[in-house]
């Protein structure tokens, strides 16, 4: 028989009355929470089966310290797992935010910029950001890590804004809209210009085979006569 305890439980007496009931050899063995998991199974908070119940079959030590080097909010019951200690996959990136956080300026160094000293607030190991703050925590500035490290060997480049003047675009506008408006009527005439041009043509061509019906019929009314 298995079970877990926060401390040493005595069951001798309990050994005892179970032993003469069962008439057999009973084994009581203490487990601990992250064995009991591994027996039972179940979902982690991933979705993915448990890794002790996969996996796992050495348990290592994990205490806070691998969550703060990885910079994750310090909520127990989010960094839990079903057994109720600490998520073992706090071991899997812990060497990997390590090596990565080497990289990043340590806290607190001090970033000369232009409107005046700043220090390192805090960074992001994934989108490689690093945020500054000022001396009196008002004002709060965003770089890469590249450009950090740019402006701590003074090689950075500050990259170049072109404002747009309201009033240049409101003149362009303007200027837009009235060319449009001068070519209104030139296309009109166009317009009106070729559609009296094809009335005339489909006037003359019915007016030439009208002429040459008569014609034709006076011609024939001659024939008869004689």
């Amino acid at each position: 028989i298995t079970y877990t305890a926060d401390g040493r439980v005595d069951f001798r007496e309990l050994l005892r009355v179970l032993a003469n009931r069962l008439r057999c050899r009973i084994e009581l063995r203490q487990i601990a929470p992250r064995d009991k998991a591994k027996m039972i199974g179940g979902l982690g908070v991933c979705g993915l089966p448990l890794c002790c119940s996969t996996f796992l079959h050495e348990f290592e030590g994990i205490s806070l310290s691998r969550a703060k080097n990885q910079m994750l909010t310090l909520n127990i019951p989010k960094l839990s797992g079903a057994c109720g200690k600490l998520i073992c996959c706090l071991l899997y990136e812990d060497e990997a935010y390590t090596e990565a956080k080497k990289e990043f300026p340590a806290f607190g160094t001090v970033i000369h910029l232009d409107e005046g000293d700043y220090t390192v607030d805090s960074f992001n190991i994934l989108s490689r950001n690093v945020r500054l703050v000022n001396s009196t925590k008002d004002d709060f500035k965003s770089f890469s890590l590249d450009d950090v490290k740019a402006i701590m060997k003074g090689t950075y480049k500050k990259p170049i804004t072109i404002e747009k003047d309201p009033l240049i675009s409101v003149k362009i506008n303007e200027s837009t809209f009235s060319q449009r408006n001068d070519n209104k009527p030139a296309n009109n005439n166009q317009n009106r210009q070729q559609h009296n041009r094809q009335q005339n043509n489909n006037q003359n061509r019915h007016h030439n085979h009208h002429h040459g019906h008569r014609h034709g019929k006076n011609r024939n009314n001659g024939k008869e006569g004689k």
